[in-house]
């Protein structure tokens, strides 16, 4: 993300900003329950086209990868997987930070459902 460099910090901030926002209008209500009903759910307009675009045309690089796992190697099926490297893009961190409170806000309520005895998940 080159461009990110270009920009002054200032401009930068309100950027991060505004993705934050764009983020936190997943209807989180919505998500527990389908998580619930079916095990999954969909996040629409988590990103916009430009940044699913920019991280999907990070791939090919050989740069910014941790580790490279081919599935059928392992016996996982078929097709491959990257694990990004550290620090992560901030597109995958802007992600993490904002989709783990509520994600494990859902994992502690199934714990809490299910009467597990676990530690809760908290975001520190």
């Amino acid at each position: 993300m080159q461009w990110v460099k270009l920009l002054s910090a200032p401009i930068l901030q309100e950027i991060l900003f505004m993705n934050m926002q764009h983020r936190a209008s997943v209807d989180w209500t919505s998500t527990s329950k389908d998580l619930d009903a079916q095990g999954w759910a969909i996040l629409r307009r988590l990103l916009r086209v430009a940044e699913c675009s920019g991280i999907a045309g990070t791939y090919d690089a050989a740069q910014g990868f941790r580790s490279h796992v081919k599935m059928a190697r392992h016996g996982f099926g078929r097709g491959e997987y990257k694990y990004f490297s550290y620090p992560l893009p901030n597109l995958v961190q802007d992600l993490r930070t904002a989709l783990y409170p509520p994600l494990a806000d859902i994992a502690n309520s199934w714990h809490h459902r299910m009467a597990l005895d676990v530690c809760n998940l908290e975001w520190k």
